[in-house]
């Protein structure tokens, strides 16, 4: 049941889902409907459903749910109804109701994935893992890659898929008994498939990875032996065979478990530290007595006593001058699958790479790329290093890089409307050879609302099964979504915070951006940057921040009081609060706001924040207003961490 709140006029239209009405039906006043019929003569539909919408604006969310589970029995397939019935038992707290109607909606044909995440009537549940979950099956669905539900191929997780890549399973505290799980393929090349895009076998690698480590941790060994086993058809790499000798050596099956071992040393690249991996791993417990177990830490590169030591990446990062060649790209191309650590280290050294950068310091920015590129070969490290070396003007390079990244893919937003907003590539767009880019990515130009650009940071010390506040940061005029990252990511880090930095709407030459003052259009470009946050990171729906500084201030305040259901509370560092807002601060969901504002002491200015406080605090909200002579400083560093700390409440 979808109220749109991108208008500022409520469009009648769309009330209950989307559902179009009879137009006298508007104007009929419920004292002038017919008496209720008797039993034997139940209501039509079209009637029911004036009925329904009557109900549902008059907020009778109750009598609205009777009068749709009578439409229901009379139409038990029609989608509107299922997904009105979602939104209905959603309303009124049935949560577990809400799931079966959706689902049941979902498998009926219901596929508009843009209106579930935006309807408010499913806001108590939309950053769940369960409604996460069904939000990516109908991305996939819409993309091909998945159908729906109830066919013969296997099913999303039921948690969102997160941007780092799991570790081989852990051994739970009790063993399961050997079992007698079905007869494996032999380890060799996997059965034919249903063709996917590389970035769809990735994400399908990767939930499928999910799936058997929650198993394994519950004790279902053979279940997470068949994920592995899915997954390894899919994408035959030293990970999915590495994941199914774990599974075949918990279950006790040794011949097996030493194939699939066998296989995943001799497809690991080197710098994967396969004997610390083996070794550590206690999924291998039931293999260290068998005597192919040393020599499988011998194939793996241990012949001696001793540890082995880092590899080189770890300590040295390649020289910028003489890049590690990339292997040409060819089709279909498989990304591998960094580890945990390894992501959290490429996290790390891209987070470097940011700040290197930005402090034009860009030949140790190339070499902190190439470091993180040496540890994960993906789309994201191929892209950041081909951006360095587009800046210093090596365009050979930079291609190579470029064309590596897109082959690769794995990205969340758009990727040719990503490479059409980043100044970093400017230096390659008069090269013929960036128009073929261009088209390879997705386009040769970028329509309007193609897709979102945003940059999605997890903290240092992320535990990717906890959900995590998230910090939405919007740049100022004239700036960039990396700008305002690398000024809010160690406020974030302290905070433990996932940081979301979306780029504007409005183009500003030279590889910048703004808001501009299209209060539909940068609620559209945040909240759907919001969403791609959710569907990468588990979010914890409750401590969702906005934040900016000046422009990107005043534009946080109209997303956020345009959604105030969604928002922990706003940090706004300049700006000016817009006096037509004013009246949405009686929303009763900016009673539990928690406000940090820092202002110049312009008459202005500092007046209309006073008042927009006043009318805060009256609410029941919460507000710390601080002033400044003049204007802001340019270094608002310290402000940070402690406007994030006030309105996390921590």
């Amino acid at each position: 049941m979808c109220l749109e709140r991108r208008a500022v006029v409520w469009v009648i239209a769309v009330l209950v889902g989307g559902v179009t009405a009879v137009g006298s039906a508007w104007a009929m006043d419920p004292a002038t409907q017919p008496a209720s019929q008797p039993a034997e003569k139940p209501v039509d539909f079209r009637q029911l459903q004036r009925q329904l919408y009557q109900a549902y604006r008059a907020h009778d969310y109750a009598r609205a749910l009777g009068i749709a589970e009578k439409m229901h029995a009379q139409k038990p397939d029609d989608v509107q109804t299922l997904y009105n019935l979602a939104c209905l038992t959603c309303l009124l707290g049935q949560k577990e109701k809400a799931y079966e109607w959706l689902d049941r909606a979902v498998e009926a044909g219901f596929r508009d994935v843009d209106r579930l995440v935006r309807d408010d009537d499913l806001k108590t549940i939309r950053a769940e893992d369960r409604f996460r979950a069904i939000v990516r099956r109908l991305r996939a669905i819409r993309e091909g890659v998945a159908p729906p539900k109830g066919s013969d191929r296997p099913e999303f997780p039921t948690r969102p898929r997160e941007p780092t890549r799991p570790e081989p399973p852990t051994k739970p505290a009790e063993a399961e008994k050997p079992g007698k799980p079905e007869e494996p393929e032999k380890p060799g090349k996997p059965p034919a498939r249903e063709e996917l895009s590389p970035a769809q076998a990735q994400a399908r690698v990767m939930e499928l990875t999910d799936k058997l480590i929650a198993a394994s941790k519950a004790g279902k060994n053979e279940e997470a032996l068949k994920l592995a086993l899915e997954a390894r058809q899919l994408a035959d790499l030293w990970l999915t065979n590495y994941n199914v000798a774990c599974m075949y050596s918990r279950l006790n099956k040794k011949d097996e478990a030493f194939e699939y071992l066998d296989r995943a040393i001799e497809q690991a690249a080197a710098g994967e530290e396969m004997v610390n991996r083996i070794e550590e791993d206690p999924d291998f417990d039931n293999l260290r007595k068998d005597p192919r177990y040393p020599k499988a830490l011998e194939k793996a590169g241990r012949s001696d006593g001793k540890k082995p030591s880092p590899p080189a990446h770890s300590e040295k990062p390649a020289d910028p001058e003489k890049p590690a060649e990339p292997e040409k790209p060819a089709a279909p191309v498989t990304p591998a699958t960094p580890t945990p650590s390894e992501q959290a280290r490429i996290n790390e050294l891209t987070r470097r790479m940011m700040r290197a950068a930005e402090a034009g310091e860009v030949e140790q920015a190339l070499k902190l790329a190439l470091e993180a590129h040496s540890i994960g070969d993906i789309g994201l490290t191929n892209y950041n290093v081909a951006c360095m070396y587009a800046r210093l003007g090596k365009k050979d390079e930079a291609f190579k890089y470029l064309e590596r990244a897109i082959a690769l893919g794995g990205f969340p937003t758009d990727l040719a409307r990503h490479m059409e907003g980043d100044s970093d590539l400017d230096s390659l767009r008069d090269d013929p050879r960036y128009a073929a880019a261009l088209k390879k990515a997705g386009g040769g130009h970028v329509p309007e609302g193609a897709g979102v650009q945003c940059l999605v940071l997890t903290p240092r010390k992320h535990d990717p099964s906890r959900p995590a506040p998230l910090l939405v940061v919007l740049h100022g005029a004239n700036s960039t979504m990396r700008a305002v990252a690398d000024q809010w990511i160690d406020a974030a880090d302290k905070a433990g915070a996932i940081l979301l930095a979306p780029q504007g709407p409005v183009a500003a030459g030279e590889g910048r951006f703004g808001w501009g003052d299209d209060l539909a259009a940068i609620e559209s470009c945040v909240m759907d940057a919001v969403n791609v946050a959710m569907d990468q990171h588990r979010v914890d729906a409750d401590r969702v921040i906005i934040a900016g500084v000046e422009a990107g201030a005043t534009a946080a305040w109209g997303v956020a009081l345009r959604n105030p259901d969604a928002f922990r509370g706003v940090i706004a560092l300049g700006g000016e609060f817009d006096s037509r807002l004013r009246t949405r601060l009686d929303d009763e969901d900016v009673a539990k706001w928690r406000c940090y504002i820092l202002t110049s002491d312009r008459q202005a200015v500092l007046e209309g924040y006073q008042k927009a406080a006043e009318k805060l605090k009256d609410r029941g909200g919460t507000v710390e207003l601080k002033t400044v002579k003049g204007r802001l400083p340019r270094n608002l560093a310290k402000e940070l961490t402690p406007a994030v700390k006030f309105v996390l409440g921590d």
